[in-house]
C-alpha cells in the first residue's frame, strides 16, 4: 500500500498549518501538494521522507482525482 501526502499528515493528526510549518512552506503549497503531488520539488519530498520515517517508494506521487477509487495507508475509500 501507498501512503499519500495527505494520508501520511491525517494518519499523525497533523493540520495543513502544522505540516506547512514542518516542510518550511505555506500553507498554500501543503494543499496544492495534496491535490496534486506530480511536481513535487525534491527538497520538500526528502522532508516528508524524513518527517514521517518511510521509503520514497512507500509515498504515491500524484493528482488525488487518480487515487480516489482505491484505498490508501491512511484514508478511508
Amino acid at each position: 500500500m501507498l501512503w499519500t501526502l495527505k494520508g501520511m499528515r491525517a494518519n499523525v493528526g497533523l493540520t495543513q498549518k502544522e505540516m506547512a510549518k514542518l516542510l518550511g512552506v505555506s500553507e498554500n503549497t501543503v494543499v496544492n501538494l495534496e491535490k496534486d503531488s506530480t511536481n513535487i520539488k525534491r527538497k520538500v519530498f526528502d522532508k516528508y521522507v524524513n518527517i514521517f520515517g518511510v521509503d520514497d517508494d512507500d509515498i504515491f506521487l500524484g493528482k488525488e482525482y487518480i487515487i480516489s477509487g482505491f484505498k490508501t495507508k491512511g484514508e478511508p475509500t
